[in-house]
């Protein structure tokens, strides 16, 4: 007689979804750890929403920013809204004339 014991289909299925378990839990913990949100990465999500509501809310006035670079170098930006016109340059001067231009035109 032999001591082995004969495969049921229950068997099987048993095995299945024990594997198929322990995949979704591999899953999920690969999941909870390559997507949860740094602080940084919410904060830029706070900055974009708050950036849209303003976009939506304010009157349309010229926009002015900068930007710097990684080597310190400064950029300005400007929007026109009313003229739908952008302008870049490194160059405050150029800034304010642009911008001068804009008021006298």
């Amino acid at each position: 007689m032999s001591s082995q014991r004969t495969m049921q289909p229950s068997d099987d299925l048993a095995t299945q979804l024990t594997l198929s378990l322990k995949q979704l839990e591999q899953f999920k913990a690969a999941a909870t750890t390559q997507f949860t949100p740094t602080a940084d990465s919410a904060q830029r999500q706070r900055n974009a929403w708050q950036g849209f509501v303003r976009w939506l809310t304010q009157a349309p006035e010229l926009r002015v920013w900068q930007t710097r670079h990684a080597s310190g170098q400064v950029d300005w930006h400007a929007y026109d809204p009313e003229r739908d016109r952008h302008f870049s340059t490194d160059s405050e001067d150029e800034m304010r004339r642009w911008i001068e231009a804009r008021y006298a035109g």
